[in-house]
């Protein structure tokens, strides 16, 4: 088995533990009976969850970038801006079910919601870049943060929402 597909399916079966138990409560041994590989060969590439999750936001962040359309480069900065956070959204969206559930989790573990915010931040850099915006610098940094922000108004809505197409987010 290659190390993308067990990266994939531990990223899978930490996201469907997580739709049904709190994070706290998901063991390695879970995910890796999940993700049908051994304890030892899920070590081998992850310090525990937190380490999973910072992969599986790589991993969204990376096909997001893989799927940049040349043809909006013209457009209005809001259009692209618009146009790659969709594209995040729709990546998201067979995965909602887990993020509800670390959404909870993360209401009641402060140190969860800390690791859930650096990745959210770290996302929207990149995401700002897929957009022909620059995130470099305290400027860059705070137009993160502020994306960050934004989004954490709408995650409540995504969530939500089970259409596809994703007209209300």
């Amino acid at each position: 088995m290659s190390g993308e597909t067990m990266t994939t399916r531990a990223e899978q079966a930490l996201l469907e533990l997580l739709s049904k138990k709190p994070f706290q409560a998901v063991a390695m041994g879970e995910i890796a009976a999940g993700a049908e590989v051994s304890l030892a060969d899920l070590r081998r590439v992850y310090d525990g969850p937190l380490d999973i999750l910072s992969g599986f936001a790589r991993r969204i962040d990376v096909e997001v970038l893989e799927g940049i359309d040349p043809a909006m480069a013209g457009e209005p900065a809001k259009d692209r801006l618009f146009d790659v956070l969709m594209r995040r959204f729709d990546l998201l969206s067979p995965h909602r079910a887990g993020i509800r559930g670390l959404e909870r989790s993360a209401r009641r573990d402060p140190v969860l919601a800390l690791h859930l915010a650096r990745l959210v931040v770290g996302s929207q850099t990149w995401i700002l870049e897929a957009a022909g915006l620059s995130a470099a610098g305290p400027k860059g940094a705070a137009k993160a943060v502020a994306l960050a922000a934004a989004l954490t108004r709408v995650a409540p809505i995504f969530l939500g929402e089970d259409e596809a197409g994703l007209p209300k987010t």
